[in-house]
C-alpha cells in the first residue's frame, strides 16, 4: 500500500489467476514459481513462470515465460530477472 502503483489483489483474483489447465498451457509446464527472501529472510518479491520449449530453430532449447513478478526492492526485482 505504500507504494504508487501497487495493485491490491482479492483472493477471488488468485483464484482465477492460478487456475491452471494443461489446456491453457500451450505446450509449457505447469505453473512454476519463484521467491527473493531479503537480509533478515522475508520475502520481498516473487515471480510466477512457464518453461516451454523454443519455438525458434536458430535458439534451440528452453524459454522461460514469465506471467507476473513483482518485488518490494529494485535489487529484489533485478535478482528475480
Amino acid at each position: 500500500p505504500g507504494r504508487p502503483g501497487a495493485l491490491d489483489r482479492p483472493s477471488k483474483w488468485w483464484d482465477v489467476r492460478l487456475f491452471d489447465p494443461e489446456a491453457w498451457r500451450h505446450g509449457a509446464s505447469a505453473l512454476r514459481f519463484a521467491l527473493h527472501f531479503d537480509a533478515s529472510g522475508h520475502p520481498d518479491g516473487y515471480a510466477m513462470f512457464r518453461l516451454a520449449d523454443s519455438d525458434n530453430p536458430a535458439l534451440p532449447g528452453r524459454e522461460v515465460r514469465v506471467l507476473d513478478l513483482d518485488a518490494s526492492q529494485p535489487g529484489a526485482y533485478a535478482a528475480l530477472w
